[in-house]
C-alpha cells in the first residue's frame, strides 16, 4: 500500500486511435509490398495479397485487444475484452518506454497483451501509468495471486 492519495482511485486507461501506430504500420506494410513486388516472381501477387490480408487481420486484433484497462488501488486489474470485463493480474514481461507500453496481463482465459501508444492515451493518464508501473509494477508481478478477482 502506498501513502499517496493518487493511488486510492482506480487508474483508468481508455486508449483511442493512435496516429503514430497507423503511420508505422502503413510504412512497414508499404516497404514489405515494395520488397515483394521487386521479386518479380510468379507468386508475388499472391504473397502481396496475403501480406495485405494478414495486416488487416492483425490491425483488427490490435483494436480488439487494446480496450479499456483499469488498475485498482488494491492492485487488481479489470480488462475490457470482447467477452466483457474480466479480472486480470499483471505479469512479468510488461514493457514500458516513453512512447510505448505493453501490458502483459493474465486473465481467466489466458494471457493478454495490451499495446498502448503514447499518442492514444491522455498525457496525464500516460504519466500516471508509467510512474505507477515503475513503483508498484515490480511488486505486482512478483506476487502470484488469483485471476478471478480481488480477495
Amino acid at each position: 500500500m502506498t501513502s499517496s492519495q493518487g493511488y486510492a482511485t482506480p487508474l483508468v486507461v481508455d486508449p483511442g486511435p493512435s496516429y503514430w501506430l497507423a503511420v508505422g504500420w502503413a510504412v512497414v506494410l508499404a516497404a514489405a509490398a515494395v520488397a515483394v513486388t521487386l521479386l518479380a516472381a510468379p507468386w508475388s501477387a499472391a504473397a502481396l495479397l496475403l501480406l495485405v490480408l494478414g495486416s488487416l487481420h492483425e490491425w483488427r486484433h490490435y483494436r480488439l485487444a487494446s480496450g479499456r484497462v483499469e488498475w485498482h488501488a488494491d492492485g487488481s486489474w479489470r480488462v475490457a475484452t470482447p467477452r466483457g470485463r474480466e479480472f486480470a493480474r499483471l505479469q512479468v514481461g510488461t514493457f514500458t518506454s516513453p512512447w510505448l507500453i505493453v501490458l502483459v496481463l493474465a486473465t481467466a482465459h489466458g494471457r493478454r497483451r495490451h499495446l498502448l501508444v503514447r499518442d492514444a492515451v491522455n498525457p496525464v493518464t500516460w504519466r500516471r501509468l508509467r510512474v505507477r508501473l515503475r513503483i508498484e509494477g515490480a511488486h505486482a508481478t512478483a506476487s502470484p495471486g488469483q485471476v478471478n478477482g480481488p480477495a
